[in-house]
């Protein structure tokens, strides 16, 4: 099964075509209008699921999706699916570490526990959403460290995980403020003790929920680290309740 993703990030109609023309790696020849869309997709013979994100509406967007829609009805071969951008960027990282299997489990438990503390925190909707992105792509230097170094100590992720990162997110059509945010915090999400905002110290305790268990840490381990990085009530508290430690 093949799958493209459609992020509808532009109003303007040629920008639109160019990326419409590349994602579905269509020819040379073709027409760059809606006809011609139309025309590609009640072609395809191969089963095909089309991740729709709209960013940025238009008459022209509206458009193309009936256009969408209306070939979806006619070609029983490609199928739409309407995807939350953090949804995809899921689905992405799962293909990213493909058949490794503990580390695509691992982000989906990080993204779950980064999700909650933000919440229980109050966090405003922009730092959540870079929260939730960064804990998603945290653990994206890995595969590049281990590649070059060997290992997947901290040091090496940090480093080796921001190129791939900022990749990512750029063929997701992130916005570039987000993908600068988050390339650092994964660049020092084994950094400890700075004073780098809340999204920052909130991926520091969901990582480590994650990984006291997964490491399988003695309760004076889980209390000296507690004790020394963690800083927010809610991660204190679901620490604290989690591994059945008094304050």
């Amino acid at each position: 099964m093949k799958s493209v993703n459609l992020i509808i990030n532009t109003e303007n109609q040629d920008e639109l075509q160019d990326y419409i023309k590349e994602q579905f790696q269509f020819l040379d020849y073709y027409g760059m209008n809606l006809d011609a869309f139309h025309d590609c997709l009640t072609e395809i013979g191969e089963e095909t699921i089309i991740y729709t994100i709209l960013k940025k509406p238009s008459v022209y967007a509206d458009k193309l999706l009936k256009v969408l829609n209306v070939s979806c009805q006619e070609n029983p071969n490609i199928k739409i699916v309407k995807m939350d951008i953090l949804e995809l960027l899921k689905k992405e990282m799962i293909e990213y570490e493909k058949g490794v299997t503990h580390r695509i489990q691992h982000f989906l438990k990080v993204h779950s526990f980064a999700h909650l503390i933000g919440q229980m925190e109050g966090l405003d909707a922009d730092t959540l959403f870079v929260l939730e992105t960064a804990s998603l792509v945290h653990d994206i230097g890995i595969q590049p460290s281990l590649k070059k170094y060997g290992n997947s100590i901290g040091v090496n992720q940090e480093k080796e995980g921001i190129q791939p990162a900022k990749e990512l997110l750029t063929k997701l059509q992130y916005d570039t403020s987000i993908i600068e945010r988050v390339c650092f915090l994964v660049g020092h999400h084994h950094t400890y003790h700075l004073e780098e905002g809340m999204d920052y110290q909130i991926l520091l305790e969901a990582d480590f929920l994650v990984n006291c268990f997964e490491d399988n840490m003695s309760k004076e381990q889980i209390k000296a680290f507690r004790d020394t990085v963690f800083k927010t009530k809610s991660g204190i508290f679901l620490l604290n309740t989690m591994v059945g430690m008094e304050n």
